[in-house]
């Protein structure tokens, strides 16, 4: 099937069907990270047969005449609410150009999503199953194994094919740092390739090769998942070590403190963290933002929505007042404007919420519930690390 690509960007056109590749951790392929659509299964079917099928064909034909496609319903909703979408990333990447295609089987490819397993080494609190494979364990849930066979080869083969038009890589998981299969795909990465990691950067790193090979890549962004201090750091991101943290975000400053970031360019090693805001740390929420500060780490805020008895909108009024007023008060040490123009839209929301919560014994019971269950032998325990909610 041949058809000739618009010259124009139409409103419901998308390059991430050419030019993204989205693994998630059971393997499944996607157009991208929104996508409704499972393409197929990389530990069953060939890289070649998935992106030749008739679904992901459909897809682009949509694409190129404007027609709206299921597959893009997230997005679709997403610019009806707030204007914005994970559509508007792919554009940016592609720099809004019109890109070469002859028909619909054609690939450019440039960002890839690759997070191959749910294999990890913790079980934060708010993760599940479907990330951590120590969740996983810890419900009784059998161990999917994790087998890509002769399909990973065909998977790097392709990768290798295309290293001319990559610009993007993002490692996520499960934890990347632990999932062999990017060993064979980082050897076939351009250095220059901007590489993003999302890691706990929680294990050792000295004899970790996806790790090693990182380190001497020209082109990397660190992101570090943390968003709490010490023993309250090692009851949220359980199995984790505040101290072993510390050792290794030194470790990748040494490392790399010969090679950062330089602004304007694509070179560098940047290193961030991403926090989730939640109850874990609304409390305290200035102390915690002037540490990241006092040690030089920028971090992005997100926010827990699941389990949703974790989120502060679920707390008492008073308790929602003083999370304001801690927001407030971090102000001065956000990283950058754009977190601070956040932050201080996550506080003006906050504070027109109205709760009918009145008590934070649920919160409490919900805790006891998942230490009982789930970690009955640890010595850390929610009632005693936040007393404030006693």
């Amino acid at each position: 099937m041949t058809t000739e690509l618009r010259t124009d960007l139409g409103d419901n056109f998308c390059y991430a069907p050419w030019t993204n590749i989205h693994i998630n951790p059971l393997g499944e392929y996607k157009t991208c990270c929104a996508g409704d659509t499972r393409l197929g299964n990389l530990k069953t079917t060939d890289i070649s047969e998935i992106l030749n099928s008739p679904m992901l064909a459909d897809m682009k034909s949509a694409m190129i005449q404007n027609l709206y496609h299921e597959n893009c319903r997230t997005c679709v909703e997403k610019e009806r609410h707030s204007g914005n979408s994970e559509r508007f990333w792919y554009h940016d990447i592609a720099q809004r150009q019109v890109i070469p295609i002859a028909n619909v089987q054609d690939a450019v490819p440039q960002n890839l999503d690759i997070r191959w397993s749910n294999t990890c080494n913790l079980s934060c609190v708010y993760c599940g199953s479907e990330a951590s494979s120590v969740w996983a364990n810890l419900r009784g849930m059998p161990l999917d194994k994790i087998d890509y066979g002769k399909n990973l080869q065909g998977m790097i083969d392709y990768v290798n094919q295309h290293r001319g038009t990559i610009k993007n890589l993002a490692l996520l998981g499960g934890e990347p740092l632990l999932q062999k299969e990017n060993e064979p795909l980082l050897t076939v990465i351009p250095d220059d390739v901007h590489v993003n990691v999302i890691t706990n950067l929680s294990v050792p790193l000295e004899k970790n090769k996806i790790f090693q090979r990182l380190i001497n890549m020209n082109n990397v962004t660190w992101d570090i998942s943390f968003e709490t201090l010490g023993r309250k750091f090692e009851y949220v991101r359980r199995g984790a070590s505040w101290e072993l943290i510390l050792k290794n975000i030194e470790t990748l400053r040494t490392l790399t403190k010969d090679r950062p970031a330089v602004l304007g360019t694509n070179f560098g090693h940047r290193i961030n963290v991403t926090g989730q805001y939640c109850v874990y740390n609304c409390m305290n929420f200035t102390e915690i933002a002037q540490w990241f500060a006092e040690n030089n780490l920028r971090i992005r805020w997100g926010e827990v929505s699941y389990p949703e008895i974790l989120s502060v909108y679920n707390l008492p009024a008073a308790y929602i007042e003083h999370s304001v007023a801690e927001i407030l008060k971090s102000l001065p040490h956000a990283s950058n404007d754009v977190q601070r123009r956040l932050l201080t839209t996550q506080a003006e929301n906050l504070s027109k919420h109205r709760n009918d919560c009145t008590s934070v014994q649920d919160l409490r019971d919900w805790h006891l519930r998942q230490e009982q269950l789930y970690w009955p032998n640890s010595d850390l325990h929610f009632s005693e690390l936040w007393p404030e909610f006693s």
